[in-house]
């Protein structure tokens, strides 16, 4: 029971941000014409990570120092949410984090809101701020920046991403590296290797593929479309 009691007081992360996002993904859906099953996956994950949130609508439970070891062996338990610092020696584990998030292995179940450094940073579902690590990864959501050998997300970056690889299902701003990957870009891809299923900016590398351009798919130097 006190594990169940503990689960339930799980953060309450800001509707607004699962809202915010349905609706950017349904305009962009039909900008693009994403394939439904595609879109099928992108509510369902969606919903996963609103069922997360919905689960700390009763009490909200913030912690101002969270010090981890190995996950369980922390001060307070993966249920608990921190406000303030987070330190993970080797790995730690939490619901949400606000504000600074140090470690060598730093895991949040739903959303991250602040700066984040390790060696490893996965948020499940939204992150807001920075993110510097090997590998910077996030669920569904970025609005900010991640810095890193690998730098991922399964769905919107509104920002920057900067590394050897960046991914993003939807990347609105900047990615700069030696290979850059989105299936929508509104913006720019600075690398040696430049791929989007759809383009709305500027590539700008040594290979540049817009996939679904009608004209000069594959660019040397750069590629443009509008």
């Amino acid at each position: 029971m006190l594990w169940i009691k503990r689960k339930n007081e799980a953060v309450n992360i800001n509707m607004s941000v699962v809202n915010s996002f349905i609706m950017k993904n349904m305009d962009k859906e039909c900008k693009y014409m994403r394939p439904n099953l595609q879109l099928i996956v992108i509510i369902c994950f969606v919903a996963v990570c609103s069922y997360a949130a919905d689960k700390g609508t009763a009490r909200e439970t913030f912690r101002p120092v969270q010090l981890s070891l190995v996950n369980p062996v922390q001060i307070y338990d993966e249920y608990t949410s921190v406000k303030g610092l987070r330190l993970n020696f080797i790995y730690g584990k939490n619901l949400s984090v606000r504000w600074l998030d140090v470690g060598l292995i730093n895991n949040t179940d739903v959303d991250m809101s602040g700066f984040g450094i390790g060696i490893v940073n996965r948020v499940g579902c939204a992150m807001r701020g920075v993110s510097v690590g090997v590998w910077n990864s996030v669920g569904f959501e970025i609005s900010g920046v991640q810095m890193g050998l690998v730098n991922s997300t399964g769905g919107d970056i509104t920002g920057l991403q900067v590394g050897l690889i960046n991914h993003a299902d939807m990347s609105s701003g900047l990615q700069f590296g030696l290979y850059n990957r989105a299936w929508a870009a509104d913006g720019v891809q600075l690398g040696l290797v430049n791929i989007a299923d759809y383009l709305e900016g500027v590539q700008i590398g040594l290979l540049n593929i817009v996939k679904h351009k009608e004209s000069f798919p594959v660019m040397p130097i750069f590629n443009i479309s509008w």
